[in-house]
Formats: C-alpha cells, sequence, structure tokens
C-alpha cells in the first residue's frame, strides 16, 4: 500500500504538508475531505510504509479507546469494516490512522481481524490479537473486546501508579548522585592539602576517599557514560540474541520485591 506526500488547505486557508498512508489517490481526496481539508497536489513516496508502520507504536489510552469504540459498535450490530472505517476518520490524523487504514485494507484483501491486527505486533501484542481470534472463532467478539478494553485500562492505571510511586525514589537518587558529586569533585580536593598538611599517617578509609575523589576528578566522563552506554549495549544485544532476553526476563523475575510483584502483573 503505497505512502503519499501531500500537500493540503484547510477552510481558514491555512496549507498543510503531511504524509499519509492510502490505497490510491481517490482514497486518499475522500480521507482528506471527511478531515475537512482540500487536497493541493500529491506525490506517491517509493519507500515502504508498512516497515515504518510495524517500527512505531500509540499511547495505551488509543488502544483503550480503539478497543472500546470497536467493542460498541460491533454489538450495536455495525459491521467491521464500517466500524474501522467510522474509528479511522473521528480521530485525528497520525501514525494510528495509517494503522488502520492498512488493517482495513487486509481485511478487505481477506484477512480476518486478529491476521491484520497481528501484522502491527509493536501495537497489538500476541495476547492481543490470540483473545480477538479466539473471539472471532467463537463468534463473542464483543465480550472479547469488552475483556480486553477493561485489561488495557487496568494496565494503564497501574502504569500511572507505578510512575507516581517511583517519582519520589528517581528524585532522591537524583539528589544523592548530585550530592555526593559535588563531594568528591569540589569539596574533596578542597581538603586535600588540609590533610596532607596534618602529618600524621592518613587513615586507610581516608585514604580511599582520596582515590575516589581523584578518580571522579580526572574520569567523571567514563563515570557517568558508563552506566548508559552499558545500558544501550545491553538493549542492543538483547534485540540479536534471544538466549540473552531469556537471562535478561529471568533477571527481571528474580530481583527482590520486582520480581514477584513483575510476576503477578504478568499472569
Amino acid at each position: 500500500m503505497p505512502d503519499y506526500r501531500f500537500r493540503t488547505i484547510d477552510a481558514n486557508g491555512k496549507i498543510r504538508s503531511d504524509t499519509m498512508v492510502a490505497s490510491n489517490p481517490m482514497e486518499l481526496e475522500k480521507r482528506l475531505g471527511s478531515m475537512g481539508f482540500d487536497l493541493l497536489s500529491f506525490k506517491e513516496q517509493r519507500r515502504s510504509s508498512r516497515y515504518i508502520l510495524q517500527k512505531k507504536t500509540i499511547s495505551r489510552r488509543d488502544l483503550i479507546n480503539f478497543t472500546f469504540h470497536v467493542e460498541q459498535l460491533t454489538k450495536s450490530g455495525v459491521p467491521l469494516l464500517d466500524s474501522l472505517k467510522d474509528i479511522r476518520d473521528s480521530i485525528e490524523y497520525g501514525h494510528f490512522t495509517d494503522v488502520l487504514q492498512t488493517v482495513i485494507d487486509d481485511i478487505e484483501g481477506g484477512k480476518t481481524l486478529s491476521r491484520a491486527l497481528a501484522e502491527h505486533s509493536q501495537i497489538f501484542d500476541k495476547v492481543y490479537f490470540t483473545l480477538v481470534r479466539v473471539g472471532e472463532e467463537t463468534g463473542n467478539l464483543p465480550e472479547v473486546l469488552r475483556d480486553l478494553a477493561e485489561t488495557v485500562m487496568w494496565q494503564d492505571e497501574l502504569a500511572s501508579h507505578t510512575r507516581k510511586i517511583m517519582i519520589y525514589p528517581a528524585i532522591v537518587t537524583v539528589v544523592v548522585i548530585s550530592v555526593v558529586s559535588f563531594l568528591m569533585m569540589y569539596l574533596m580536593p578542597q581538603l586535600l592539602p588540609f590533610i596532607k598538611n596534618i602529618g600524621s599517617e592518613v587513615p586507610l578509609h581516608t585514604r580511599i576517599l582520596v582515590n575516589v575523589s581523584d578518580a571522579f576528578v580526572n574520569y567523571w566522563y567514563l563515570i557517568f557514560s558508563l552506566p548508559v552506554v552499558l545500558y544501550i549495549a545491553i538493549i542492543a544485544a538483547s534485540k540479536k540474541s534471544v538466549a540473552l532476553r531469556y537471562f535478561l526476563d529471568g533477571l527481571k523475575l528474580k530481583i527482590w520485591l520486582i520480581g514477584p510483584l513483575n510476576s503477578k502483573i504478568k499472569l
């Protein structure tokens, strides 16, 4: 399915340039017209858009609204394709609009809803489209979608509460790191002449503190950048190695307090 680069004008005379996925130019003009834009010009992009769509994701709130609206429309007897088109035309244009367009095109091409959703695994995970397939096979799609919407809402609330809980520890961690860095890089070097002029033997823990201060002063760029580099390297390596992903996931499940909680959430 092509990706079009277009220029439009709205009722206020404002010209806008953007990209949109559409089956053909007529579909592009129709969709833009339903959004209140008049098409001025367009150009088909050579680069395939499906790969780009598969790499992007959407907010959990958008997923909740989509699931809820599909459930309500299908429960009311509206055909599935009409429901998806209504949702596509009613939301503000963005990445999710293009995703819905590809889903609609796949269904019109003969795929089921679950198979069309499975093409966008970054948005609809395996549990989501598998349960949709179960709903299709049993004829209980609206009920399954209702349960899915409630589950995604619960996940969203849990993530929101978790973020609120983590704000205080994050602030404390930043303050502690800032204070320690200030002591090691500024205050401790100021005290070194005084320590050397004492004349007596410097205790072991003081010598260790002086060495740590020297390390901060001379290698601060390594100390602060190394954790970030290690994190990026681990993430990049885990994308290429299945064994490493299994190891990291197993490690997450064994971390004190967080591991058991994570296990219960996943179950």
